[in-house]
């Protein structure tokens, strides 16, 4: 029989599939094995189970051998609840989720630091003379413009905010908003990738008619994910939605097929949704 060390040794790299069924015959026999717990709560999370994964961890917290990371994790989803309350906003029409791009962020960080060191160095290139004109001029459009440019980008293209209401969906962006009815969204699927290091996540929102192009997709990865309480933003989308599947990413490579499916709220729409991504897929190929 395989042990908690081959299911770590698989997920290390990257075949998380295969370390999840080894984690499913360990707690079969050891329903209380705090490390298969542990392992699995981090594989389910990875691909957007995030309240079955909430509920392996109380298990674990029960069992009384929770560890620094496991007690991290916890503080993080009790943070994020209450984020759900900074970064969004309750109103008539349903909870606003206000955007949090980090790119916004980092951008930031680095045109605050560019505009510090060209004020720095400034005065040097300036008590050199003429010659050091041009000098000056690419190190302030280094420095100060293309950050305040990119900045700008991601303030005019990115998502401003997103309204998850009793009628529908509505997704602002800075200029222009997107409203779609929750009849016109018969079915979700959380894309995930098998390997847990990739960090890709993804929420596809899809009409009942077509199953293989989503009429409104999110990035809801832990980096990268488009609203900052991302976890209560993907769980109040789906609470409005009546199929809700989880399939894995798609391959891109010529003639291959994305893999078997884990876990789903429907197997039979989650068959049928697999099946003709397959054969979108072999047809792009």
């Amino acid at each position: 029989m395989k042990h908690v060390k081959d299911a770590q040794k698989l997920l290390d790299q990257g075949d998380a599939p295969e370390a999840l069924g080894i984690l499913e015959s360990i707690l079969s026999l050891a329903p209380r094995n705090s490390q298969a717990l542990r392992l699995k709560a981090r594989i389910l999370d990875a691909w957007g189970m995030f309240d079955e994964s909430l509920l392996l961890l109380h298990t674990l917290s029960q069992t009384g051998s929770l560890s620094n990371e496991e007690l991290a994790e916890l503080e993080t989803r009790a943070m994020e609840e209450k984020e759900s309350i900074v970064y969004s906003e309750l109103s008539s029409e349903g909870r606003w989720y206000f955007a949090f791009p980090m790119a916004q962020v980092w951008i930031s960080i680095y045109g605050f630091m560019g505009c510090a060191a060209f004020l720095l160095l400034s005065p040097t290139l300036l008590s050199g003379g003429t010659e050091n004109v041009a000098t000056l001029s690419a190190a302030f459009t280094f420095f100060v413009v293309v950050p305040w440019l990119a900045l700008l980008a991601v303030h005019v293209t990115g998502v401003k905010r997103i309204l998850v209401g009793v009628t529908g969906l509505r997704v602002c962006h800075r200029f222009s908003q997107m409203t779609h009815p929750w009849a016109s969204l018969g079915k979700a699927v959380i894309e995930y990738d098998h390997d847990t290091r990739s960090g890709y996540l993804r929420l596809h929102l899809y009409t009942p008619e077509n199953k293989v192009t989503p009429l409104v997709s999110f990035d809801i990865s832990r980096r990268k994910s488009v609203v900052r309480a991302r976890r209560h933003f993907v769980r109040n989308v789906l609470s409005y939605v009546d199929v809700v599947c989880y399939l894995p990413r798609a391959s891109t490579g010529p003639g291959e097929k994305p893999g078997s499916v884990t876990a789903e709220n429907s197997s039979a729409e989650t068959a049928s949704l697999q099946a003709d991504r397959d054969q979108n897929t072999n047809s792009a190929a």
